[in-house]
């Protein structure tokens, strides 16, 4: 009887097992990217004149309706990509970008627990989940997505009139259900540091001072330094892998790590790469099989960063990761 409950035992799990990896190949199957659709807004008039550091420039939204296809249920987002351009729309450098937004406007029907769906930022202007999967919403007027796009430049001489453009790709979903992929979660591990002072609502540049306390927007100052947090069990549930990881660091960031700390594992690390002393590209992760996590684990981020100047720099180190 009890080798019975154990092969009886087995059998079920292998059949468990089985209906997931079937379910996977069928998102797959209908992640077809040659019905992908792609819908461009823009942020216009943007009036650069001096330099605007990290979280300091100039600050536009817009609320879209995405959707060629008003009959669709769902929507799935696969991916942003963000451009800049002057007023005579010549391509500029996305070094002129802080970052870039795509949230849900109505906050209370996102479907995936998170208002946030994509953002973009220094080194990484396009994001495109893996094959397979994807965030949904609902598609009508109290789904409308807000865009949102923030300037940087650290040259005191620069004066010119930008503008940001977002390409959004999705697929559309006419079931009752939204099955056609799998859906992903955004959860933001962040390390911490010295804060940086606020005054008057606005953020003063990192050289003004130390800040007090601890924040997650923190002062670099001159040399090298890791800036670290620790993330307490339960901090994921059961189940849940990571198949995006997006980074977000600002300059003289080198690296950002993901630790498991119970195995004690780097699980992955993704770093800058610079081209004359700006953020030309960051690496990213992005694959259908996915990182493991556990719900009893603890995690642990660390950012490095390298200030070679003689004064206190505005630093960041954030991983956007996407869970299934």
């Amino acid at each position: 009887m009890t080798l019975f409950r154990t092969v009886l035992a087995l059998l079920c799990c292998s059949s468990t097992w089985s209906d997931l990896a079937n379910a996977s190949n069928e998102s797959a199957i209908r992640d077809n990217p040659k019905k992908y659709k792609t819908e461009i807004f823009d942020l216009d008039n943007f009036k650069i004149s001096g330099a605007y550091p990290a979280m300091t420039g100039p600050t536009k939204k817009r609320i879209v309706t995405l959707g060629a296809n008003k009959n669709a249920n769902y929507i799935w987002v696969k991916g942003v990509r963000v451009d800049v351009f002057s007023k005579q729309k010549e391509k500029e450098p996305l070094a002129l970008l802080c970052h870039a937004w795509i949230t849900l406007d109505d906050k209370n029907n996102y479907k995936t627990s998170n208002e946030g769906l994509l953002t973009i930022s220094e080194g990484m202007g396009e994001s495109l989940f893996p094959k397979g999967y994807g965030m949904y919403l609902e598609n009508g007027k109290d789904n409308d997505i807000e865009l949102l796009a923030q300037a940087l430049n650290d040259d005191p001489h620069f004066k010119k009139d930008l503008g940001y453009r977002f390409s959004i790709t999705y697929l559309e979903d006419s079931g009752s259900k939204p099955t056609l992929l799998k859906p992903l979660k955004q959860i933001s591990f962040s390390a911490v540091g010295p804060a940086v002072k606020f005054k008057d609502g606005e953020m003063c540049q990192a050289e003004e001072g130390s800040g007090v306390g601890q924040a997650v927007h923190f002062v670099v100052p001159p040399g090298k330094h890791e800036f670290r947090r620790t993330y307490p069990k339960g901090t994921f549930s059961s189940g849940q892998k990571i198949h995006f990881i997006k980074v977000h660091l600002h300059q003289y960031g080198q690296r950002i790590a993901l630790y498991d700390r119970t195995l004690n594992k780097l699980l992955w690390e993704g770093h800058a790469h610079y081209k004359k002393n700006l953020i030309e590209n960051v690496d990213y992760y992005s694959d259908e099989t996915g990182i493991v996590t556990h719900p009893d684990h603890e995690y642990e981020i660390i950012g490095t960063y390298d200030n070679p100047t003689s004064k206190n720099a505005d630093g960041m180190a954030v991983l956007r990761m996407y869970r299934s």
